[in-house]
């Protein structure tokens, strides 16, 4: 939740979207460089044996999934999980 109400529902993205949208209007990097990390990101997941998503999404897949906040879209999203953690 954001405590001083400064973000959109969902807050977490939007608040992602902020960096994202700087990155953007700096120049440099554009939005499908954004959307493959999401890309690459899933092609790791998709070869771990007890990922939550076991298939890998396309770039178009990323770019024509719902729109969340102006700068993300629903794949470029973290889904709801329990964290883990590497020692």
């Amino acid at each position: 939740q954001d405590p001083g109400n400064s973000l959109p529902s969902p807050c977490i993205p939007h608040g992602y979207d902020q960096v994202a949208q700087w990155l953007l209007k700096q120049g440099g990097i554009s939005r499908e460089q954004l959307a493959m990390v999401s890309v690459l990101m899933s092609r790791q997941a998709a070869r771990h044996p007890n990922a939550l998503t076991r298939r890998a999404h396309s770039l178009d897949e990323v770019l024509k999934s719902r729109r969340i906040a102006p700068a993300t879209n629903l794949l470029e999203c973290a889904r709801r999980a329990d964290g883990g953690a590497a020692i």
